[in-house]
């Protein structure tokens, strides 16, 4: 989910030297975070709208580094658009990291507060913000995290499951 702590982890594993750790490539509007280990690659919004599975190779399939990914977030599972290549990744006997927030509550939170310093949450929105809103959006939490949890056990994924908290920790 949004605000659960991914960018850092991205960032962090994209320090090593062997890893290739790229942002959101799947965004339906914006490419988010290709790694900066590819200055200069020609690898752009352009080039994915003319030819999408190119692009995802492009980032995906290299020799020069041990290891290749990208972070994802639950839309990017449900957008129709992202459905040949989830499953051509997922064909590929991918590692899986769920990265998870144990307290949702302040994922909430976290994610109005980031909203509101984005101007995309009016102040009086923010303030008008229910028990029954915070509930309802935990329960769509835990329902997203249990169908994607469900579609990589149905291509015979098991992922590493990390909470937020126990990784800040």
């Amino acid at each position: 989910p949004a605000r659960a702590g991914s960018t850092s982890l991205r960032l962090t594993l994209n320090k090593q030297p062997g890893a290739l750790v790229h942002g959101e490539i799947l965004g339906p509007k914006n490419i988010h975070g290709v790694s900066n280990k590819l200055q200069g690659a020609g690898v752009n919004l352009a080039v994915r709208r003319n030819d999408r599975a190119r692009f995802v190779s492009r980032l995906l399939d290299r020799d020069d580094f041990t290891v290749t990914g990208f972070k994802t977030i639950y839309e990017h599972f449900f957008n129709s658009s992202n459905a040949y290549y989830l499953n051509w990744i997922l064909s590929r006997d991918p590692k899986v990291v769920f990265l998870w927030r144990r307290n949702l509550v302040r994922r909430f939170k976290s994610d109005c507060l980031l909203r509101l310093a984005a101007g995309h949450f009016p102040d009086e929105k923010f303030q008008a913000v229910s028990e029954e809103k915070i509930t309802m959006d935990a329960r769509l939490q835990m329902e997203m995290a249990g169908w994607i949890l469900q579609m990589l056990a149905t291509h015979g994924i098991t992922p590493m499951k990390i909470d937020f908290e126990d990784l800040v920790a």
